[in-house]
């Protein structure tokens, strides 16, 4: 790392066994008494805007143990997962969380008849879950969940988790619910490729279609207000524009933005595969991986962030809802690094 790159990143978490040599830890006193256990693997991370609070998934172990949702508290240095587990909340294998905008809540898609849990994070209380809802689809299992950018309404999207990601898109189920309670506004099976975005109040739900189109549905009607074809290779994640008037379609080597209303559409060249987008009133930035490199980039294809690593297309890593901060994990030593994404000078 640079001297620039001091400034620019937070250690927010380390394993304590490798607190021998903290690179830059100066968060509270871990109790190594009461640490969850990652060998399984984490799959997913996310974090609160404000970086008080951020959460892992670890994955399951075959049929004896289910992965589980682990939350870190960066104020007290305390992990909450026993506690998440009463009452059988078991999520599987977490495949995607999501912290609402004001870190209020938390969301998990589990493959397991839960489908979607919701988490009250001042007190680590379960507000709701999917469980037997006939409007989430007999058996199946969801790995993708995010919130509006209001926070008061959540989406969720079905899959086949074990399964390679098709190439194509399948019949999944959609769910549109109200963050705080569940109450379903919205639930069909359409085909759709990747996850599923709402506008920032929740009243219009964006995604990848058969023929690699972008497809935006009114909420709660369902109607199909308009319709775009991407033509990004590999379209396969997308974000709305904090103002409703654009969507960004990432795939291979481009993320396309997409006027829904008015004006042309422009694409950023990006090197390698996005894997994620983040829209807010901060901007666009993409998340882009390659062979040796993941990068991120903002709406002008000026770089914010890179890094050389090995296999990064595996970097476990997540946008904050406010677009400020990458938030990554690495695996051997469960190092949780928070990277700032200052503009370029």
């Amino acid at each position: 790392m640079t001297d620039g790159d001091a400034l620019r990143y937070r250690t927010l978490y380390v394993d304590p066994d490798w607190l021998g040599d903290p690179t830059a830890y100066e968060g509270p006193d871990l109790d190594t008494e009461n640490q969850p256990d990652f060998s399984s693997g984490i799959e997913a991370i996310s974090a609160a805007s404000d970086l008080a609070q951020f959460a892992l998934t670890t994955l399951s172990q075959g049929n004896t143990e289910s992965g589980r949702l682990c939350l870190f508290d960066a104020a007290t240095g305390k992990w909450h997962w026993r506690d998440l587990e009463k009452d059988r909340r078991s999520i599987g294998d977490g495949h995607e969380i999501a912290f609402s905008p004001d870190g209020s809540l938390v969301a998990v898609a589990a493959s397991t008849d839960l489908k979607a849990i919701v988490w009250q994070t001042s007190e680590m209380t379960m507000a709701w879950s999917a469980g037997t809802d006939a409007a989430w689809g007999d058996g199946k299992l969801f790995t993708h969940i995010g919130f509006s950018g209001d926070g008061r309404r959540v989406v969720a999207v079905s899959a086949h988790p074990w399964e390679p990601e098709p190439e194509q898109a399948t019949c999944e189920r959609v769910v549109v619910a109200e963050a705080e309670t569940g109450e379903i506004i919205f639930a069909a099976t359409v085909p759709i490729r990747g996850g599923a975005n709402l506008d920032h109040s929740g009243q219009s739900l964006a995604y990848i279609g058969a023929d690699d189109q972008v497809l935006i549905h009114d909420v709660p009607s369902g109607k199909v207000v308009a319709r775009h074809r991407s033509g990004a290779p590999g379209a396969r994640v997308l974000a709305y524009a904090p103002d409703g008037d654009a969507v960004a379609v990432g795939g291979d080597g481009v993320v396309e933005v997409i006027r829904t209303r008015t004006g042309p559409s422009h694409s950023i060249p990006i090197s390698g595969t996005c894997q994620a987008v983040n829209w807010s009133w901060n901007g666009l930035c993409v998340l882009a991986t390659d062979d040796e490199h993941a990068t991120v980039v903002d709406a002008e294809g000026r770089i914010l962030w890179t890094r050389h690593m090995e296999d990064a297309r595996f970097l476990v890593a997540a946008f904050t809802h406010d677009g400020r901060t990458l938030v990554t994990v690495e695996p051997e030593t469960t190092e949780v690094i928070a990277w700032f994404l200052a503009a370029p000078q």
